[in-house]
C-alpha cells in the first residue's frame, strides 16, 4: 500500500490510478493530516462493444435494390443532363 500526497493526485492522476489498480488500494494524505483511501470498484473488462446490425436496418428500410432506371435518371441528374 502507498501513500501519495493530495498533490500528487492532482499532478499525476493516471499513475496513482495504475498504482492503485497494482497494489489494491493507495492512501491519500492531505496537508492538515487527514487519509483518504482509494480502492479500485472493478477490474476493467475487455469487452467488444456491440455494434449494431447494419444489414438487417439496411434491409428493414428498404428492402429491395433501387431499380436500374431509377438509378439512371438519378446518375443523369448529377452529371447535370
Amino acid at each position: 500500500m502507498r501513500t501519495v500526497t493530495v498533490r500528487e493526485l492532482n499532478r499525476d492522476t493516471a499513475s496513482v490510478f495504475k498504482t492503485c489498480e497494482q497494489e489494491g488500494e493507495v492512501i491519500i494524505r492531505h496537508r492538515d493530516g487527514r487519509q483518504f483511501r482509494l480502492t479500485p470498484v472493478d477490474a476493467v473488462s475487455e469487452r467488444k462493444p456491440e455494434w449494431p446490425d447494419f444489414r438487417a436496418r439496411k434491409l428493414r428500410i428498404r428492402s429491395e435494390p433501387i431499380p436500374p432506371d431509377i438509378c439512371a435518371k438519378v446518375d443523369a441528374a448529377i452529371r447535370g443532363e
